[in-house]
Order: structure tokens, then sequence, then C-alpha cells
């Protein structure tokens, strides 16, 4: 055979190989944009979702045989404060979303100084203080989502979807395909170390909170083993919070 006729014949494999790769991820972005869309319905639509602005919860957490009841302020972005009470102290722990992460302990004999947090807390507390769900907020903030094929969780079809941020922090999550929910989502999380640690979390009991789903119980795994159980009492909407709540105080 001719070389002319050959490379002509490698051109156009070559050809079709491209476009059918480039179709695949029209499709895939094609899935996902519908997933993302009966996902935002299923939780209250778009207009109950944005006028949520921050909420206010109250729970408890239980890990190794030990409880701890928190009181939690959260507001968009990325603000968060979390106060944590056992029977002698209570730890306040926040984020303004611009400076670093602080703590503060309040005991019997009074308040601490405020204190920043070293990098590796700040690292870990700021990653998880975002305001809407990690689907929501990846689009919101740069992240990319991308298909990631049909899953199960305890026996229930899910469809799954890759959340890319920074690069390399990824997260599968599962959407449940009979309400459209996150009720599970993986994640492997750098410890500052050599090692990296597999997380799973799970979600459970969505209740309405001002028209939007919220889970109210989320269990965590953490290397095959239960880590900690956190379960919501009560979750007001939009409360009232001074404009330096979250900052750490001179």
């Amino acid at each position: 055979m001719r070389d002319d006729v050959v490379a002509g014949m490698m051109r156009r494999g070559w050809l079709i190989s491209f476009l059918i790769f480039g179709l695949s991820a029209m499709l895939r972005a094609d899935i996902v944009d519908d997933l993302m869309r009966i996902h935002i319905e299923a939780l209250g639509g778009n207009e109950a979702v944005s006028e949520m602005r921050a909420l206010r919860a109250i729970g408890q957490s239980d890990f190794g045989g030990q409880r701890m009841r928190f009181v939690m302020w959260a507001a968009r972005p990325n603000r968060i404060r979390i106060e944590s009470i056992d029977a002698t102290r209570t730890q306040t722990q926040a984020w303004d979303g611009d400076t670093n992460p602080w703590r503060q302990t309040r005991g019997p004999t009074g308040r601490s100084a405020p204190e920043r947090m070293t990098a590796a807390e700040a690292k870990q507390f700021s990653a998880d203080a975002n305001f809407d769900d990690v689907l929501i907020d990846a689009r919101e903030h740069g992240g990319s989502l991308d298909y990631a094929g049909e899953g199960e969780v305890e026996g229930k079809p899910t469809q799954k979807i890759l959340v890319t941020r920074n690069f390399f922090d990824q997260t599968v999550v599962h959407l449940d395909v009979a309400t459209y929910l996150i009720v599970q989502q993986e994640r492997v999380k750098d410890e500052g170390t050599a090692r990296e640690t597999h997380v799973v979390t799970r979600f459970f009991d969505y209740r309405a909170v001002a028209g939007v789903l919220l889970p109210h119980r989320l269990v965590v795994t953490s290397g095959g083993r239960e880590w900690i159980t956190t379960t919501l009492e009560k979750v007001d909407a939009n409360p009232l919070i001074p404009p330096d709540f979250f900052s750490m105080p001179q």
C-alpha cells in the first residue's frame, strides 16, 4: 500500500478518535448540567437556595465514646463559627473567610487569649467552611464537575459526579436517583504528611429549612472506621449576625 494512502488513513483514524472523544466529553458535560439542575430543584430551587445567606445550628457530635454539644453559625460564602461545649469549657473556632482561622477557650477561670490556628489546622478548618454543598460551591468558585458514572450506596442506585477543586482536591459525590439529594461523598484528605486519609461522609434525615432541604444527620468514616456522627437538633435560617462576629477579637 502506498505511503500517502497509509498516511491518509492514519489521519482519518485520528480525526475519528478526536471527534468521538470530543462528543463523549460534551455528552458527559450535558449529563452533569442536567444532574445539577435536578439537584438544585430537589433542594428547593434556585431562589430558595440563593435566599438562604446564613444559618445557625444547634446539635451534638459523638466520637470515640464522647459527646460534644455545639452551636454553629455559617454565612456565605465561607464564614463559619463553631462553639463546642463540654462540662467545663467552651471552645470557639472561627474563620471570617479572609484572614487565618482562630480559636479561643472559655473555662471556669475565664477566657484565654484568642490565637491563630497552625497552618495545618487552618487548612483543614477552612476547607470545610463552604456554606453551600460541594456541588454548588465548586462551580461558584471555579472548580470542575465531571460525570463519573453510576454507583450504589447501601443497595440504592446513585449517579456519581467527580468534583475537582484547586486541581488536586477531588471528591466523588453520590446523588440518590430517587431524590437527587447527596447521600454520600468520598474524599481523599491530605493530612500534611506522606500519607492520605480516605474520608466517607453519609448524609441522612433531610428536612426543610426556609424552603431548602438540609441533612440533619451526618456520619463520617475514616480509614474504614466510623469516626464521628453529627446530629442537628435545630437549624434557623438567616439569623441576625454582627458584622465582626467571625473575626478574631482584638
